[in-house]
């Protein structure tokens, strides 16, 4: 999983993200899939949140108005992207 953060961060920033995504008491397949699924190393908090309110990584392929789930949710916040989703408007 370390691998897949960005390389020009310290060693000391790969480490605190790494540790932040095992905090999460995810397998480290469950963590790839949610970066496969195109949430960035960056974005353990997110993925939390997507947890939380019960969004899976396959949730992250879902197009809303042709926008993926996971772009949606950087710019319109979790409970949203869930309340539109949980409407059926995709």
């Amino acid at each position: 999983m370390i691998k897949q953060i960005d390389p020009r961060t310290t060693p000391e920033q790969r480490h605190a993200m790494a540790t932040s995504w095992t905090q999460m008491d995810m397998t480290a397949a469950q963590v790839l899939a949610w970066l496969t699924a195109g949430i960035l190393p960056t974005e353990y908090k997110l993925a939390a949140l997507c947890l939380e309110r019960g969004l899976t990584p396959q949730d992250m392929k879902t197009r809303l108005d042709g926008v993926r789930v996971v772009e949606r949710l950087r710019s319109e916040g979790v409970d949203g992207v869930v309340a539109q989703l949980r409407s059926g408007a995709a």
